[in-house]
C-alpha cells in the first residue's frame, strides 16, 4: 500500500529531497503558515515537487528551522 499522507495542514511526518516551501494552501490559494513572509515565524505550508495532486502545493506544515527548496507563485492581476 501507498504510505499514509497527512491532510493539509498538518504536521509532516518527515521531510526530503521533495519538499518544497509553498505558503500555499491545497487549492492555491495563499496560507497563513508562511514562517513570518518567509522571515521568521513557527511553521509554514510545504508541498512535495514529486506529487501532481493538491499535495504538490500543500501537504502540511513544517516548522520553519527545517531546509526546503522554495517555490514562488505570482498572483495574476
Amino acid at each position: 500500500p501507498p504510505p499514509a499522507v497527512p491532510p493539509p495542514g498538518t504536521a509532516c511526518p518527515n521531510q526530503n529531497a521533495w519538499t518544497v516551501w509553498t505558503g500555499t494552501e491545497a487549492d492555491g490559494n495563499s496560507s497563513a503558515a508562511t514562517c513570518g513572509d518567509w522571515s521568521a515565524g513557527n511553521n509554514g505550508a510545504v508541498g512535495r515537487s514529486d506529487h501532481s495532486d493538491t499535495d504538490w502545493t500543500n501537504q502540511c506544515v513544517s516548522t520553519c528551522a527545517s531546509m526546503a527548496a522554495l517555490y514562488c507563485f505570482e498572483d495574476a492581476l
